[in-house]
C-alpha cells in the first residue's frame, strides 16, 4: 500500500496540472481623430505594435511616408471630414474627394464627420463606397459619479481618442484595457465579428476599409 501511495504522488509531481481555458477575448475599436506629429507619432505606432495593437485613423491629410508607416502596422486609414451639413451634395463629393487626394497611398473605405450627417451626405458616401462611424465613447470622459467611461468599458465598443493626446498617456490606456482583458482592433475589425455594436459606437453600414499597402511609385 505505501508503495502505491508513493507511485501516486510521484506520477502527480511528474504530471503538468491541466492548463485552465483560456478566456475568449473581449475585443473593442481604437479610432483615433488624427495621429500625433514627429517623434510622438513615432512613439505611438511603435509602442501599438509592441503591444500587437491594431486600430482604426481618421486623418485628413498624411505624407506619404506617414501614412505607409501606419498601413505597415496593420492599422487602417479613414477620413477625418469636416462638419458636412450645410454643403450640397456636390459640395460634399468634393470634399471627399480632396480629402483622399490627400492621404496617398491607401484606399480607404471608413468616414468620420465631425458634424450631423444629412440624408445628402449619407448618399454620397455609400456611393463612395464609405462606411460611417457614427459615434465612440471618449475614455476620459467623465459620466455620473465622477466615473470615467474607461471604467464602463464593454466589448463592442468604440474608443475615439484625440490625435492630440500623448503618446504615453494613450499607450497607458491599452495597458490599462489590456490588462482587463480586452483586445484592441480596427473599427472595421470590430463591424466583421459576431457581436452587437454598441450604439454609441455604431458603424453605419459595415464596409471595406482594408487598406494597402503600395509602392510609392503608384
Amino acid at each position: 500500500m505505501r508503495k502505491i501511495v508513493i507511485l501516486l504522488l510521484a506520477f502527480l509531481l511528474l504530471c503538468p496540472a491541466p492548463a485552465a481555458a483560456a478566456e475568449a477575448p473581449q475585443y473593442i475599436a481604437l479610432a483615433f481623430e488624427g495621429c500625433p506629429e514627429g517623434e510622438g507619432g513615432k512613439l505611438l505606432l511603435t509602442g501599438l505594435a509592441e503591444r500587437n495593437v491594431r486600430a482604426t485613423f481618421f486623418l485628413r491629410a498624411a505624407p506619404w511616408e506617414r501614412g505607409q508607416q501606419i498601413l505597415r502596422g496593420g492599422h487602417e486609414i479613414g477620413l477625418l471630414a469636416p462638419d458636412l451639413s450645410a454643403l450640397s451634395r456636390r459640395e460634399i463629393h468634393r470634399e471627399l474627394s480632396a480629402i483622399r487626394a490627400l492621404l496617398p497611398g491607401c484606399r480607404v473605405g471608413l468616414l468620420r464627420s465631425h458634424g450631423a450627417l444629412s440624408d445628402g451626405a449619407r448618399q454620397v458616401a455609400k456611393a463612395q463606397g464609405l462606411s460611417i462611424l457614427e459615434s465612440a465613447l471618449d475614455p476620459w470622459a467623465e459620466v455620473s459619479l465622477g466615473k470615467t467611461v474607461l471604467q464602463r468599458v464593454k466589448p463592442g465598443d468604440v474608443l475615439l481618442i484625440s490625435g492630440e493626446t500623448k503618446a504615453a498617456l494613450i499607450l497607458n490606456l491599452v495597458d490599462i484595457l489590456q490588462n482587463r482583458g480586452f483586445s484592441p482592433v480596427t473599427v472595421t475589425e470590430l463591424s466583421r465579428m459576431d457581436l452587437t455594436v454598441r450604439s454609441f459606437g455604431a458603424i453605419i453600414p459595415p464596409g471595406d476599409s482594408k487598406c494597402k499597402t503600395q509602392s510609392k511609385n503608384n
